[in-house]
Parts: structure tokens; C-alpha cells; sequence
């Protein structure tokens, strides 16, 4: 399987998203970006 380098654009992205959802929920927000990291790997 290959192998995934994250770049820090990326992760910044990940971030942001995280915060975002977190402002109103924070498990919904650790669910949206662990599903994102999941699907990627």
C-alpha cells in the first residue's frame, strides 16, 4: 500500500475543519476529521 505524506497545507485544512464544526460540536468534529483521515490512509 502506498504510503501518505501529509503536507502542511494539508493538515492546516484539517485544522480548520476541526475548528470549525468544533465551534458548535466537538465529537462531531473529531468523527468529520478522523472519517477524512480514515479514507484517505
Amino acid at each position: 500500500m502506498a504510503r501518505i505524506n501529509w503536507t502542511a497545507e494539508a493538515e492546516r485544512w484539517l485544522k480548520d475543519i476541526y475548528d470549525y464544526i468544533a465551534e458548535d460540536n466537538q465529537d462531531a468534529a473529531i468523527r468529520v476529521v478522523d472519517g477524512i483521515y480514515d479514507k484517505v490512509q
